[in-house]
Formats: C-alpha cells, sequence, structure tokens
C-alpha cells in the first residue's frame, strides 16, 4: 500500500508538469516501476503466496516454475498408480 501511494505521488508530481524535463522523466519512471511492483505484490498475496509490499517479476517467474513442477509430480504419481493397477 506505501508503494502504491508513492508512486501516486510520484505520478501526480509528473502530471503537475514542474521541474525540468529530464527529472519527470526519471520520477515517471520510478512510479511507473513502484506501481508496477505494487501490483505484483499484490497479485501474490491475491494467489495466496508470501509476498513484500513490492514484488519482482523474477519472483512470480519463479512461483509458476515450482507450481508446474508440483503438477508435474502430481501427474506423474498418478500415471504409476494407473500402471500398477493395470498390472494387477
Amino acid at each position: 500500500a506505501v508503494g502504491a501511494l508513492v508512486g501516486a505521488g510520484l505520478l501526480f508530481l509528473v502530471w503537475r508538469r514542474r521541474g525540468p524535463w529530464w527529472l519527470r522523466f526519471v520520477l515517471g519512471f520510478l512510479a511507473a516501476g513502484l506501481l508496477g511492483g505494487a501490483y505484483l505484490g499484490w497479485v501474490r498475496r491475491q494467489a495466496g503466496l508470501p509476498s513484500d509490499a513490492i514484488t519482482s517479476p523474477k519472483a512470480l517467474i519463479e512461483d509458476a516454475q515450482r507450481a508446474v513442477e508440483r503438477a508435474n509430480e502430481r501427474q506423474r504419481a498418478n500415471e504409476q498408480g494407473l500402471f500398477e493397477l493395470e498390472q494387477q
């Protein structure tokens, strides 16, 4: 929540168009990064995963890879169980 508020404040400063163009560019870029990280943190919390207020895309990719590994393990266990039933 704090990251989102800081990002919104930075976007407000950029929107007011005060200061040199390069400062507005840097503040806009920083605000976009903070708001994006806050959004990714919110997505992880909604998925029931432990999360900080601001999360990187790398954390989401790693979560997805772990989920695929768990699904593959369950699939292998199911196939092994079916194979054993067919052998009886």
